[in-house]
């Protein structure tokens, strides 16, 4: 049974995106190692949709969309940290 999905990303800026992530959106982690961050994600899914490049969407495009329970204070602790 699977119990969990790994994503990742590819950034020409690595290092900081994966401060991005932890110090302005909270999320914790693990340092794998030379400053290799492995994020601790609460719950996630995952969809497939069909590629329709004349609607702006090729193949090899992706998305990425955070969960939250109240967005108006979630937005509110994003912009205090400048997000």
């Amino acid at each position: 049974m699977i119990t969990g999905v790994h994503t990742m990303f590819y950034s020409s800026e690595a290092a900081a995106l994966r401060l991005f992530i932890r110090d302005k959106l909270g999320l914790s982690a693990t340092d794998v190692g030379g400053g290799w961050l492995i994020f601790d994600i609460p719950s996630a899914d995952m969809g497939v949709h069909p590629a329709q490049a004349a609607l702006g969407t090729p193949s090899g495009m992706h998305y990425v969309s955070f969960f939250c329970d109240d967005i108006n204070s979630t937005i509110e602790e994003l912009s205090g940290r400048v997000v």
